[in-house]
């Protein structure tokens, strides 16, 4: 009888065992991290339609002080909790500011007002719509605003 044959065996059965263990135990440990961060990037940013329509700057009487934007923000007829509307408003020097709104309905626009204090006294040049959103699970997080972006005029 050759038990030199029965020990490699035995030793590739381990090595498997091994194998399959250490998989299960870096899989337990990484798997409540990836559940979380999926919870946090759900369908509901990719499902959500926003997006602005129109931007157009307002200015005093000579046209030289700036004093509000006016963004028409349109929501298509998606089904995501929308808690508000975010417009991010760009500036030519390439700087940006996040402005929240309130919230719009599925398949309504709505005009958000953008005070010069809210951009220190800067007239955007272009702006985008985002969301902060209620996901499935109950927790609220926020949707990037979309690529697609509106010049002001």
């Amino acid at each position: 009888m050759n038990k030199r044959g029965l020990s490699d065996i035995v030793t590739a059965v381990l090595i498997i065992l091994m194998v399959i263990a250490a998989v299960t135990v870096v899989w337990l440990a990484i798997q409540r991290g990836i559940l979380g961060k999926l919870d946090n990037t759900g369908a509901e940013c990719v499902t959500l339609d926003v997006s602005a329509v129109s931007c157009t700057n307002v200015y005093n009487e000579t046209g030289s002080i700036y004093k509000n934007s006016t963004v028409l923000v349109k929501r298509g007829a998606d089904d995501v909790n929308l808690q508000n509307a975010t417009v991010l408003v760009e500036f030519a020097t390439g700087e940006a500011v996040t402005v929240t709104s309130t919230s719009v309905a599925a398949g309504e626009s709505k005009i958000v007002n953008i005070l010069a204090s809210d951009t220190s006294d800067k007239a955007p040049t272009k702006v985008s719509v985002g969301g902060i959103v209620m996901y499935s699970s109950g927790k609220t997080g926020a949707c990037a605003p979309s690529t697609a972006k509106v010049a002001c005029a």
